[in-house]
């Protein structure tokens, strides 16, 4: 209550100030006009000015009232409307982690195992770049958009956590560039026959893909922070 008297104070202010002129002005100018420009008239009686102050009392007291109900109404929906935006935002800040999770856990979902086969090699390749370019923008695009319509004081409560996101991200963008290159350089040097040298060769990368599949597990436990976080804010 005290806070909504402070939101409000100006026209509560306005409200009792408009009220006293009424009160005073109103009266005071029937009169006149009654003995004044209509001097025919007696003024009224005491029974008459008695029902006069009653109806008219009776409504600077209820109109007020009215009025601050009727602030009071339309300030309280406009603040449900609001919260019920911002829960919107953060549901869309979940949404958005889960689908960027649930795409990198379609990739790393794969066994890895010796001997390496060239379309394991491929698949990696192949989703690990639109993880780390198409899919990752989108997420920090999603994110961001429903982030700048929080509250500034809520905006920001999942720093540390989305810091720490771009930073497995970079570092993952980083190994992938050098694998992406070698394993295009081997792959056209890879026989058909699959050969003892082709297998070797091919076993070579079987630490680069178990290194990319322990970085994605990791952005997939950020993620799911993050939705978690949002979920969270949503039950407050």
């Amino acid at each position: 209550m005290k806070k909504w008297i402070r939101e409000n104070i100006w026209t509560l202010i306005a409200v009792i100030i408009i009220t006293f002129i009424f009160l005073l002005a109103i009266p005071g100018l029937i009169q006149y006009l009654m003995v004044g420009w209509f001097g025919e008239t007696t003024g009224g009686t005491n029974d008459g000015w008695l029902g006069f102050w009653g109806g008219y009392l009776g409504s600077l007291i209820g109109v007020p009232i009215s009025v601050i109900i009727a602030l009071f109404t339309i300030r309280a929906e406009r603040r449900q409307l609001v919260e019920a935006n911002h829960l919107k935002y953060f549901e869309n800040i979940s949404e958005c982690a889960t689908q960027f999770q649930i795409e990198i856990q379609t990739t790393t979902r794969y066994t890895i195992a010796k001997p390496v086969s060239i379309e394991l090699l491929e698949l990696y390749d192949c989703r690990v770049q639109k993880i780390l370019t198409t899919s990752r923008d989108k997420f920090f695009t999603q994110y961001n958009v429903n982030r700048a319509k929080l509250p500034i004081e809520q905006r920001d409560k999942n720093k540390n956590i989305i810091e720490k996101l771009v930073l497995q991200a970079d570092e993952l963008i980083k190994e992938f560039e050098s694998f992406h290159k070698n394993i295009n350089l081997d792959i056209a040097l890879v026989s058909g026959d699959q050969d003892e040298r082709s297998v070797r060769l091919l076993n070579e990368h079987y630490d680069d893909l178990v290194q990319f599949k322990n970085s994605l597990n990791k952005m997939t436990h950020t993620l799911s922070k993050i939705s978690d976080l949002a979920v969270h804010e949503m039950d407050f």
